[in-house]
């Protein structure tokens, strides 16, 4: 691995690998580009990506649909059932978590069974987005689903307040989390991810 440099956005992104039990998480709140620039890093790093809200969804339960579609969190449980299906079934492959536990106590229980799921956690990359910028951002793209109209961004960033945010400082007081600022384009963040990526790699040395 070669170490980039950390200072541009140069878009001849640094050279960076993951090793297959390297675990990455990228949080943020509505609208802040977790799904588009997750696809690129996950291209970028030859790992594989999954978001929590789509393995929700693809449980094809009516009650978990419906609560999603409502703008709230799913039930602890359920993340963390979810959540270990998918990292067990993809052992042996790095992985990024998009969206993955939103709660403190959902972040405390990945942290305690890392070693359970054989994985390091390399870091936890907050994209910190303008919260009026996030809103127009879902307005232009809006997918159609329920939980990206407008009557429901008020109540998904309530949400993320309310419990997202704790459980990013959870991830904080653990030495793990990076904060990318989102005001560039897409290319441009991840190659700050990558950046990010490749100095946690590096051995710490202690002084």
């Amino acid at each position: 691995m070669t170490t980039p440099d950390t200072s541009s956005d140069m878009l001849d992104k640094p050279k960076t690998t993951l090793a297959p039990d390297e675990l990455i998480l990228i949080m943020g709140g509505p609208g802040s580009g977790k799904g588009t620039t997750g696809a690129i890093l996950a291209r970028e790093l030859g790992a594989e990506l999954r978001s929590t809200g789509q393995l929700i969804r693809e449980e094809n339960d009516s009650d978990l649909m419906a609560i999603l579609d409502k703008g709230d969190l799913a039930p602890e449980t359920e993340i963390e059932r979810v959540l270990t299906s998918a990292i067990l079934n993809l052992k042996g492959k790095p992985l990024i978590l998009d969206g993955a536990t939103k709660k403190p106590n959902e972040a405390k229980w990945l942290l305690d069974n890392l070693a359970e799921f054989d994985r390091r956690l390399t870091v936890v990359i907050f994209l910190d987005v303008d919260e009026a910028l996030a809103r127009k951002r879902i307005l232009s793209v809006h997918r159609g689903r329920d939980d990206d109209a407008p009557e429901f961004q008020e109540h998904r960033w309530r949400e993320f307040r309310t419990h997202t945010l704790g459980s990013i400082d959870v991830y904080r007081q653990a030495g793990l989390l990076e904060t990318v600022k989102v005001d560039a384009t897409p290319d441009e963040i991840v190659n700050r991810m990558l950046s990010i990526v490749a100095r946690r790699q590096q051995p710490q040395t202690v002084s």
